[in-house]
């Protein structure tokens, strides 16, 4: 069985919140907590665009700057989800990371993906993100 991230076409599990829909979100969600989109491609370009805001609203900078913004220690392990991804994408919890470096990017968003859910994402929904992320800047 899918996982809900799968479900959601929400790989990185993005919130609803009150704020403008993401572009390709379906709203009204069917699930109480998470986004759902229309597509996986959908999914990521939010992921993408929510990271870039990250660092463009909110000052991150370093890998674990991301991480601990995206997954609190309040909810989660957050140690364990910085390494995993650090390890994954084969850089330091304290690298700097460029939101516009499309090849970091992809590696990071399908690591967190794979924390997230547990499966291996597919990459070719990654790539399609970022091209919906970069064509509807």
């Amino acid at each position: 069985m899918p996982t809900r991230g799968y479900r959601n076409n929400n790989p990185l599990n993005i919130e609803i919140s009150n704020n403008k829909p993401w572009k390709g979100e379906i709203r009204p969600s069917q699930d109480i907590r998470f986004a759902q989109f229309k597509t996986m491609a959908w999914g990521y370009r939010a992921a993408f665009k929510l990271l870039h805001n990250y660092q463009k609203l909110h000052g991150c900078r370093q890998l674990q700057d991301f991480i601990n913004r995206w997954a609190p220690p309040c909810e989660n392990n957050t140690r364990t989800y910085i390494d995993f991804v650090a390890k994954r994408c084969h850089i330091s919890d304290i690298s700097e990371v460029d939101t516009n470096n499309e090849m970091l990017m992809r590696k990071i968003v399908a690591a967190m993906s794979r924390m997230e859910n547990g499966i291996e994402p597919n990459e070719d929904d990654i790539r399609d993100g970022w091209r919906l992320y970069k064509s509807t800047l």
